[in-house]
């Protein structure tokens, strides 16, 4: 039992960098948790909140949404880019065909590649 979520703790989206949580959005949770429940399957958030000087130690964009607990990567391979759509991500990153990061961003749904 999660205290986010029914799958989910604050725990596993604090900075691996520092340690500090802002965030998970509602939206963001609402949708992993969703995608957790539509596969039967463990989803493990590979990187949730990120501080700016981790971001900027693994390559994240100036204004990625982890600066601000709307983001999280995912195991690639984990769920389709449409499931993803399906169950409400904004943001879909893929690297090698695989969905590997999904947000809750403003404005038009966006799938980018990596």
């Amino acid at each position: 039992m999660g205290d986010l979520a029914l799958n989910f703790s604050r725990s596993e989206f604090k900075c691996p960098h520092c340690g500090r949580l802002v965030g998970p959005t509602t939206a963001l949770v609402d949708v992993l948790q969703s995608m957790r429940t539509s596969t039967g399957e463990r989803l493990h958030i590979v990187d949730g909140y990120r501080c700016a000087v981790y971001n900027r130690r693994v390559g994240g964009v100036e204004h990625s949404e982890h600066l601000v607990g709307n983001a999280a990567d995912v195991p690639g391979g984990y769920a389709t880019k449409e499931q993803w759509a399906a169950a409400g991500a904004r943001g879909i990153g893929l690297r090698d065909g695989r969905v590997i990061h999904v947000d809750m961003r403003a404005g038009p749904a966006v799938v980018f590649v990596d």
